[in-house]
C-alpha cells in the first residue's frame, strides 16, 4: 500500500514538473530567473533568449543588471525593490540586446524560495509596439494642438476684421 502511494506521488510530481517546464518554455513573454542575493541569472526561457539575442549559456553567465542599459539600472532596481515590497506590480524599463539595441519592456517580478534559497523571477513583455503607438498618438495630439492654435488665431483675426469693417461702415455712414 505504501509503495503504491509513493508511486502515485512520484508520478504526480513528474507530471507537475513537466507541466511547469512546458508553461515556462512556451510563455509568450521572456522569463528570467535570478539568484536574489547575487543577482546572477540562473534560468531563462526561449523567449528570453530571443528578446536579447543571446543563447541560454550566455545569459546564465551574466547578472540581472547586465540585462539593462547602464543608465537605466538604478531606476530599474528601485522599481524591482518596490515590486518586492508589494508597492507596485510592474516596472517599465529597457533591456539591452547583444547587439546593443534598447528594447522597451514591462516587467512583472516575483520572489520565491526554493530549497532554502531566494530567487527573483521576472516576466519581461516587449512593449515596443505600444511605445510606438503612444509616440504616434503624442505626435498627433501635438499636431492637433498646433492646428487648433492656428484656427484660434485665424478666428481672432476674423473678429478683428469684422470690427474694423463695422467701424469703417459707421465712418462711411457718418460722412
Amino acid at each position: 500500500m505504501g509503495t503504491n502511494s509513493s508511486k502515485k506521488t512520484e508520478e504526480y510530481s513528474k507530471e507537475y514538473t513537466e507541466r511547469f517546464e512546458t508553461l515556462f518554455e512556451t510563455s509568450l513573454d521572456a522569463i528570467f530567473v535570478a539568484d536574489a542575493e547575487t543577482r546572477k541569472l540562473v534560468d531563462c526561457n526561449k523567449n528570453a533568449e530571443k528578446l536579447i539575442g543571446r543563447s541560454k549559456e550566455e545569459i546564465l553567465s551574466i547578472n540581472a543588471d547586465d540585462l539593462h542599459p547602464s543608465d537605466r539600472i538604478k531606476d530599474t532596481m528601485e522599481g524591482f525593490k518596490k515590486q518586492a515590497e508589494g508597492k507596485i506590480k510592474y516596472v517599465e524599463t529597457e533591456v539591452l540586446t547583444k547587439s546593443g539595441e534598447r528594447i522597451p519592456v514591462e516587467v512583472g517580478a516575483e520572489s520565491f524560495v526554493s530549497k532554502g534559497k531566494s530567487y527573483l523571477m521576472g516576466v519581461f513583455r516587449d512593449i515596443t509596439e505600444r511605445k510606438q503607438a503612444e509616440e504616434g498618438l503624442k505626435q498627433k495630439n501635438m499636431e492637433l494642438e498646433r492646428m487648433n492654435k492656428l484656427m484660434t488665431g485665424r478666428e481672432l483675426k476674423m473678429i478683428e476684421l469684422k470690427k474694423e469693417i463695422e467701424e469703417l461702415k459707421k465712418r462711411l455712414g457718418e460722412a
